[in-house]
């Protein structure tokens, strides 16, 4: 292998390895630290890459003495010692913690968090440090080299959730290990003897760490899993990894001694009741519970759709209040929850197998709102699932595109003409609001005639009928309602009934409300005028202020580092870069994620499948962003910089157009048909993105700034990941289409500043024209 094709496989391999690290981490701060917090993955990773940038930086020498083997055994050594360090004592040592506890217990999650990152960062570091080598070393075939990383990148956003969904979290980690021991094996330069003895110790090392890992994930700590005054001890039957979540069963002891099954996904951000099928068992409704309020109104209900249906908690009651005769539709995202309460051998007794193959059952593992497009039936009831409000308010979950307009649209749409729409354990707030404005939109009869608000314990539950509910219906439930106090807090007809969080039902609506749509599919707003950089003690517990103010403090200390970061850099002035080039980097690096992470979160709709949509949005967008980059260096000075940022603005402003299209018309085409349409609609943006970065490292080289050239790297990273933090923040608040518009500006801006500095500038560092 000659050096050149040697350094592009180096890091292609460098850059697979590391974009699965950062995804592997990903997942398990979901699962250690709280899925709020997992956000801090992608910080870790560039604040690492930028730190090993500026470490080559100052120090020319560890580039001009670069070894590829030392410097591969050294990262290989930090990262897989790193990720067993963290994986033991975070498993054995620091127990987990409930999403339902977290707040309650936030010095710990700190505490844990400060850890997280600071270990992570070091290996991160590495990957910083030899990929800004290689980018130095071969800065005259920059084009070449880029495109690898994008490349390798590329793959790995490929194949990791694929190899969460295959292998479960041992075969991800398998891979990693062996990628890393690949590097090793390709790059060591022995004899054949020696290169034996290489393979034999690496596979060694790979049986131990993945023996260590797999104990350590087998016996986590859930010590202090559960807090309050009803303490619980828990113990782990089984759990498994995958794409979507950690889920666990779990063998519960109540205060009082008695136990009960409760899968859950990570560290309950959203949990599963398992509850026991008992055959031939027929019930009556009596009073105005869960379901039986259904079936005390005496509507026939012979189809019914239970959304997040879980392992059939809601579907049992379903069938058994029904006699057997409803039909059951039950949809699920997550296959583990099903495979786990059929297959481990202590929920035998509760035959759930047995129920799932029922004639009348049909449970469904699919996405909620592809199964809502995708299915033509119309259904009695529509019986929606606790929302697991811990989970609602991501950045990277589907779940949040079943709480919209158009969402509440298509439950509408699949209801029979009589049909009821039941909102079960919710934070009814958002969805009352958004039914209201969907009621007002399609001219549906009035919203407080069409409702009825009852109380389940601590929680309330919601029926809607779009055609109303009559007065004798009303008066079937008011005879039932016989427990003290009342459960009925709201229905037509009722008297004294818009007290408390009734009055919702028929206030106006708040100055300035905005309705939750599939552009800001969020139920959580940012508040950022309620901000200070000191956080308010009597409130930090708060789960909702907690969330703002880590996610605003976090996006506006990055933006401090990265200021601290440029300064520190352009000390020294015989490296110090142009300030034209700081200028179109910093520009270029913020847009680029602000794009790439708003295209993944818009697209998640569209592809519908999480899976999906994880492999092919950020694949198809790097692999093109790969191909601009090999593109870049083939057009050489025909590529004019005074004119591209404006032909970039207006690529991203027209896929918007054509984003908002096909998501409101074409979401009913197959997945091939959805596939191909996201290829076609995120290569141009793609390619043009990726041109940008090895045109300025040409442009420094051709000037003679090639001791800047180290430092390029970690501005763009350090750019990039304040873009990929603002865009994770600010969506929340402004929605997809606005970031978007937001990039287009910043290219906008760049093709004015590009087209001054050039007129006026004796010195041009942006051109690469003589």
């Amino acid at each position: 292998m000659n050096e050149r094709r040697g350094f592009r496989v180096l890091v292609f391999l460098a850059a697979f390895t590391c974009l699965m690290f950062e995804l592997i981490i990903s997942r398990l701060a979901d699962f250690h630290l709280d899925s709020r917090n997992s956000f801090i993955a992608i910080p870790i990773t560039f604040l690492g890459l930028a730190l090993g940038s500026l470490h080559v930086h100052f120090r020319r020498q560890i580039a001009e003495r670069f070894r590829v083997g030392r410097s591969l055994v050294l990262l290989a050594l930090v990262s897989v010692c790193t990720l067993t360090l963290v994986f033991f004592i975070f498993s054995r040592y620091l127990t987990v913690v409930g999403a339902y506890s977290i707040m309650g217990d936030l010095e710990r999650t700190v505490l844990k968090s400060a850890f997280f990152v600071g270990v992570f960062l070091f290996p991160f570091y590495w990957f910083g440090r030899t990929l800004t080598a290689c980018y130095y070393l071969n800065r005259d075939q920059i084009g070449a080299i880029y495109s690898a990383d994008f490349f390798g990148a590329s793959l790995a956003c490929f194949a990791t959730p694929f190899l969460f969904h295959a292998l479960n979290l041992p075969g991800v980690l398998l891979t990693f290990t062996a990628a890393l021991s690949l590097l090793l094996f390709l790059f060591v330069r022995y004899s054949w003897r020696g290169k034996l003895v290489v393979l034999a110790l690496l596979i060694a090392a790979n049986a131990a760490f993945m023996g260590l890992l797999t104990y350590a994930d087998n016996h986590t700590n859930y010590q202090d899993f559960f807090s309050g005054k009803e303490r619980k001890d828990c113990e782990e039957i089984a759990h498994a990894w995958n794409e979507f979540s950690r889920v666990s069963l779990l063998r519960v002891k109540r205060a009082n001694g008695t136990p009960f099954f409760v899968i859950m996904h990570d560290n309950a951000k959203s949990n599963v009741n398992v509850v026991p099928y008992r055959p031939g068992v027929v019930r009556k409704a009596r009073h105005t519970g869960v379901l039986e309020s259904l079936f005390l109104l005496g509507r026939p209900i012979d189809e019914v759709m239970v959304m997040f249906a879980g392992c059939g908690a809601q579907m049992i009651p379903f069938h058994e209040f029904s006699g057997g005769t409803s039909h059951i539709t039950g949809i699920e995202l997550n296959p583990l929850v099903r495979d786990l309460a059929v297959e481990t051998p202590e929920l035998v007794d509760y035959r759930l197998k047995e129920f799932l193959t029922l004639p009348n059952i049909d449970l469904k593992i699919m996405e909620g709102r592809s199964f809502l497009v995708q299915d033509t039936r119309k259904y009695d009831v529509i019986f929606v699932g606790s929302k697991a409000q811990t989970n609602v308010q991501l950045t990277g979950h589907s779940r949040k595109y079943l709480d919209t307009v158009e969402a509440y649209g298509l439950y509408l749409d699949r209801l029979k003409d009589n049909g009821i729409l039941y909102f079960n354990h919710q934070p009814l707030v958002d969805v009352v609001l958004t039914l209201r404005k969907l009621f007002e939109q399609r001219k549906l009869p009035p919203f407080e005639k069409s409702s009825i608000l009852i109380r389940r314990g601590t929680s309330l539950d919601l029926m809607v009928s779009p055609r109303g509910f009559t007065r004798e219906e009303v008066l079937r439930l008011v005879k039932a309602d016989t427990l003290k106090p009342p459960r009925l807090l709201y229905g037509p007809y009722l008297r004294e009934s818009t007290r408390g969080f009734a009055a919702s039902i028929t206030a106006p609506f708040a100055p300035g409300y905005r309705p939750i749509t599939d552009d800001r599919p969020f139920v959580w707003d940012l508040s950022l005028l309620d901000y200070s950089l000191a956080p308010d003690m009597d409130r930090i517990r708060d789960e909702l202020y907690f969330f703002n103010w880590t996610r605003i403090t976090t996006l506006l200390g990055l933006g401090t580092f990265a200021c601290l970061f440029i300064l520190v850099a352009c000390v020294p002035k015989t490296r110090r870069p142009p300030a034209a080039t700081l200028v179109y980097l910093l520009i270029t690096g913020f847009c680029y994620l602000l794009i790439e992470v708003t295209y993944m979160a818009k697209l998640e709709l569209f592809l519908q499948d999480l899976l999906i949509s994880m492999a092919t949005t950020l694949t198809v967008f790097l692999l093109a962003s790969g191909t601009g980059s090999l593109l870049a260096a083939r057009l050489g000075p025909r590529l004019n910089m005074r004119r591209f940022p404006f032909l970039v603005a207006m690529i991203v402003v027209v896929s918007i157009v054509l984003l908002d299209f096909v998501q409101r018309e074409l979401l009913f085409l197959p997945l091939a048909a959805r596939i191909l349409l996201v290829v076609v609609l995120v290569l141009p943006t793609g390619i043009s993105l990726g041109m940008f970065y090895p045109f300025a490292v040409s442009a420094l080289v051709k000037r003679g700034y090639e001791h800047a050239v180290p430092i390029t790297y970690g501005i763009s990273t350090l750019s990039s990941v304040i873009g990929a933090t603002y865009a994770m923040t600010m969506m929340i608040e402004s929605g997809f289409d606005s970031l978007l518009q937001q990039a287009a500006a910043g290219y906008l801006l760049l093709g004015l500043f590009v087209l001054l500095y050039s007129r006026f500038s004796r010195s041009n560092v942006l051109s690469l024209r003589v």
